[in-house]
């Protein structure tokens, strides 16, 4: 095995580790000297699975750009779909009716909305990202505690039927006597 096929290897090996890993071997990969830069590229290319008329992408301007050493290694482990989900899903700010009360709720504008603003409880919809409505679970959140985060106040709530316990803001328009009476339940005296 050639230098430059052992240096593919490692830096393969160093970029499956993690993705600060794939960020460390592409920097790696572009401060080889040029011959052993294409040699180590065309091995990922083969690795890949890309021929060498397929290396060009469309730039934004319509111009062909060749693929970079970062998206080539993540091919050449076979990762390639990873560039192409969003980090930070959409965020879905709906209406709904309240699940417990009835009431209609409006969207919540600049936060997304994740509970009724009269009696304080929500459904489990949302995943781990506010707003992003991947749970599968959609049992009845019940407000479980309240404490002050800074100048914000943030409910607890626990899922009725898994038991998942989540952390949210409370909206301004959340009723205050509902407020007041979670305040109390949970030991807590700060809301007059």
């Amino acid at each position: 095995m050639s230098s430059v096929q052992e240096r593919t290897q490692e830096l393969l090996k160093l970029a499956a580790e993690s993705r600060a890993g794939l960020k460390r071997a592409a920097d790696a990969l572009d401060r080889l000297p040029e011959p052993e830069q294409a040699e180590a590229r065309a091995a990922l290319m083969a690795l890949a699975g890309v021929q060498p008329g397929e290396e060009a992408e469309e730039g934004e301007e319509g111009e062909g750009t060749t693929l970079t050493n970062k998206r080539l290694l993540r091919w050449a482990l076979g990762r390639e779909a990873e560039a192409q989900r969003p980090g930070n899903p959409t965020h879905r700010d709906e209406s709904f009716v309240c699940a417990r009360c009835g009431a209609q709720v409006a969207p919540g504008g600049a936060r997304v909305r994740d509970h009724c603003p009269a009696c304080l409880h929500g459904q489990h919809v949302d995943g781990p990202v506010p707003g992003d409505r991947a749970a599968r679970c959609g049992g009845l959140l019940k407000p479980t505690g309240l404490e002050r985060r800074g100048e914000e106040l943030v409910l607890t709530h626990t899922c009725a039927l898994c038991g998942v316990v989540r952390r949210v803001r409370a909206h301004p328009d959340d009723d205050p006597a509902a407020l007041r009476a979670l305040s109390a339940s949970s030991g807590w005296r700060a809301i007059r």
